[in-house]
């Protein structure tokens, strides 16, 4: 991956001043390694450091969890990462459709910890799909038939 880095110093009046050569901008190109970190393109000075974070997800595997005692519904997603390893960020929204014979309903929930765990509440029972999607990627879909 590469970053451009555009360098100009500006006056009072925030009018862009000629620096070196009478070149009003220098341009720059770094590196940029694609795992997730804060790095530092110059050692001494901390105003060149950038972030990177994690991109879209590449991958949704949706399970469902064994039933509990009283009949609960729950399914999790697979540890989310992007094409380079990175575990997707905490706060990314995951969109989980549900579809049965009374119609569909959508469900919005945070990824935490690089993952899903959706927990139906108890009005839902079988039959019915379900879907999860982040941004355009979308897990399998799970035909639930019965508990």
């Amino acid at each position: 991956m590469k970053q451009q880095k555009l360098i100009y110093t500006i006056d009072n009046h925030r009018n862009i001043i000629a620096q070196k050569d009478n070149e009003f901008v220098q341009e720059t190109w770094a590196e940029l390694l694609p795992k997730t970190a804060m790095y530092r393109a110059t050692k001494d000075a901390p105003e060149t450091s950038y972030y990177v974070l994690a991109g879209s997800v590449e991958n949704i595997q949706l399970t469902m969890n064994p039933p509990t005692k009283d009949n609960a519904i729950s399914f999790k997603s697979n540890l989310l990462k992007d094409k380079y390893g990175n575990i997707i960020a905490d706060g990314t929204l995951s969109i989980s459709t549900i579809k049965s014979e009374e119609g569909s309903t959508r469900i919005e929930q945070a990824v935490l910890d690089g993952k899903v765990i959706l927990n139906l509440p108890s009005n839902y029972k079988a039959p019915f799909t379900i879907q999860m999607a982040i941004n355009n990627t979308y897990s399998n879909s799970l035909n639930v038939k019965s508990l």
